[in-house]
């Protein structure tokens, strides 16, 4: 399992709820759980599940180095390089919320954890700095840990059936956005041609139109040359007639 950042500190945990955990610290400002549970099918690692994270350094403007974490059946402790010195509580093993916190004058390099045995469900913190010591007492401890149900809890499974229902429903979108486009595509063809088949009929009409006026004229240029040819045959044939009568006349 591959996480970000260097790691600085990390810790065992086994418990009947996840059967083992890995808590990890990191010098990018964050601690995460890695969770491994025999008794899923499919026994591979869990996770991370982020306990903390972009914790910022102000003084130095960096992130701010988780360098101790402990763990305490549901309880996580993180402790930091200016000084934090924080308590995290779960209810499902894969969601953490801080219940604690305290700032402490040198950087955190060790905690432990320690139920007491007044039965009130407190905790007390041993922790170590880089300079000093601290005994830290009556914390509250009375978060109920319930593990999920299988059928909840993350593993490869859900993950692969989560992944091939958004597939599928992609899938499903695309092709109704595709039914869309081809039918918006095939309206939109079909009015071009119903435009451009009125267009050509509509020219063809006036080629036709044109055509025929232009054959009249002709038929009527025709005529009026063919009257006016016998027109012009009968006049001459007059004149010569009228020629003609005047020579054979007695003088």
């Amino acid at each position: 399992v591959i996480v970000d950042g260097p790691l600085v500190c990390l810790k065992l945990d086994y418990n009947p709820f996840t059967s083992l955990r890995v808590i990890v610290g990191s010098l990018c400002g964050y601690a995460c759980q890695l969770t491994y549970d025999h008794q899923e099918p499919s026994c591979l690692w869990e996770g991370p599940f982020m306990v903390v994270q972009d914790l910022w350094n102000p003084i130095l403007d960096a992130e701010d180095s988780v360098l101790a974490v402990e763990v305490c059946d549901n309880y996580i402790a993180v402790g930091t390089q200016i000084g934090r010195c924080i308590l995290y509580a779960t209810r499902d093993s894969e969601h953490y919320f801080p219940v604690w916190y305290t700032l402490l004058p040198y950087s955190v390099h060790g905690i432990i954890i320690m139920k007491n045995e007044d039965g009130n469900g407190g905790m007390d913190l041993a922790v170590t700095t880089r300079r000093s010591f601290h005994l830290l007492r009556a914390l509250r401890g009375d978060v109920q840990w319930e593990r999920k149900p299988s059928k909840q809890r993350y593993s490869a499974e859900m993950a692969r059936m989560f992944l091939w229902q958004t597939l599928q429903e992609v899938r499903q979108e695309n092709q109704e956005e595709d039914a869309k486009v081809k039918e918006l595509v095939s309206a939109t063809i079909d009015d071009i041609l119903n435009r451009v088949e009125e267009t050509v009929q509509v020219n063809f009409e006036s080629a036709v139109a044109e055509q025929q006026r232009s054959e009249a004229a002709m038929i009527a240029s025709s005529a009026i040359d063919s009257i006016l040819d016998r027109v012009d045959n009968e006049l001459q044939a007059e004149a010569m007639y009228h020629t003609a009568g005047a020579a054979n006349s007695p003088a």
